[in-house]
């Protein structure tokens, strides 16, 4: 097919070719890791997403491109706002500007249009969104967990006040704090896994002072021995990291995989 005088090497009724087979991939896998993502990590996950896709080498591509990328976008806002208040908040929707921009694909570069909008989304859902007390705590615990964190220190850390907190702690993330900790642990753990490292050394690194301590914790969240954590495939043990990291994130019950 010839638009103008240029050759366009694909199918265009499909929209099929390498290039396009390459992004469609990418924003099926970037699906998966968004699902998974803590809102610290989803402005840089999006971001990364618009950057790893190709330039569209045609119109062509680009008018198959921008339907992706819109798409992919009111994905992103519809997943973020799933657990946050504020149901009729204006960066719940992409704005008609967006839509506009992306359906002017002869002249709008799809990636860039994305870009941008992944700027003001997030700027928007951060003024609407601002993260409460327990959201840090959270973020504090994931990041760090081998601290010997208490109240007092965790409080002090985030710049909150104690009073009330491990009760609006537990109402967010339906967890303690020393449960949530605990969760934290276990996947940091099961992230620095290695087969050439004891269990022990590994429970020390992630912030566990005995052995004793380490294995009650790992019978409570992962319903598990030592030895049927060694005997774990490293298909298992991803498994394991993604299913942590959700209950990590959502804060919900989820059963076991």
């Amino acid at each position: 097919m010839r638009i103008g005088n240029k050759a366009i090497e694909f199918d265009f009724f499909t929209g099929r070719d390498d290039w396009m087979d390459a992004a469609i991939a990418r924003c099926q896998r970037f699906a998966g890791e968004i699902a998974v993502a803590d809102h610290d990590e989803g402005r840089a996950r999006v971001q990364a997403l618009a950057r790893s896709i190709a330039q569209p080498p045609s119109r062509a591509h680009n008018l198959i491109l921008a339907p992706l990328l819109l798409d992919t976008a009111l994905r992103i806002a519809e997943y973020w706002h799933r657990e946050a208040a504020g149901s009729e908040c204006a960066c719940r929707t992409v704005s008609p500007a967006t839509i506009r921009a992306f359906l002017n694909w002869k002249e709008q570069n799809s990636i860039h249009v994305f870009s941008t909008w992944t700027k003001e989304f997030f700027d928007a859902y951060d003024r609407h969104h601002p993260a409460t007390a327990s959201d840090r705590l959270a973020n504090l615990l994931r990041k760090q967990p081998a601290r010997p964190w208490t109240m007092a220190t965790l409080a002090r850390t985030a710049g909150v006040s104690t009073r009330g907190l491990a009760r609006a702690f537990r109402r967010s993330y339906g967890e303690t704090l020393r449960a949530y900790l605990h969760l934290c642990r276990m996947h940091a753990m099961l992230a620095a896994w290695s087969s050439n490292v004891k269990i022990e050394a590994l429970a020390l690194e992630v912030g566990y002072r005995s052995r004793k301590d380490f294995y009650r914790v790992l019978r409570q969240t992962m319903q598990m021995t030592p030895a049927l954590l060694r005997r774990l495939s490293p298909d298992e043990r991803a498994h394991w990291q993604r299913h942590l990291k959700a209950r990590l994130k959502s804060g919900r019950r989820i059963e076991k995989p």
